[in-house]
């Protein structure tokens, strides 16, 4: 199996990393801690409007139609960056659903799976 990044992914990568270098200090860090969500709500909207708490869903689910591979790419610039961050968390949710799911219920008006990944909802 080779997971070597292409293009796409490293350019994922690089722009993640310089996100979360620019957003996060220690002070930064330690002030989402304080949040009542646990995060900062405008740095988790800046990460929305990219399109990244959608990557790894198909896009009739509101998703960027990308891969778990984009996804764990993200994943290592959360960590190097020590974002707190909702979006591990959200996809917890939301992978088994879409994987094991109804079609009933991941189109469901009253639990829709893109609003699991909105970054503006709440």
């Amino acid at each position: 199996m080779d997971l070597t990044l292409d293009d796409d992914q490293r350019l994922l990568a690089d722009s993640a990393r310089q996100l979360f270098e620019r957003s996060y200090t220690t002070e930064s860090v330690r002030d989402a801690e304080q949040q009542p969500d646990g995060f900062s709500a405008e740095l988790w909207a800046q990460v929305g409007e990219l399109g990244w708490p959608g990557i790894a869903l198909p896009e009739e689910h509101g998703g960027a139609g990308y891969g778990l591979m984009e996804l764990a790419v993200l994943a290592e610039e959360l960590g190097r960056g020590a974002a707190t961050l909702p979006l591990l968390s959200s996809y917890a949710a939301t992978l088994p659903l879409l994987w094991s799911g109804s079609e009933a219920l991941r189109f469901s008006r009253t639990y829709p799976m893109p609003r699991m990944v909105c970054s503006s909802c709440r």
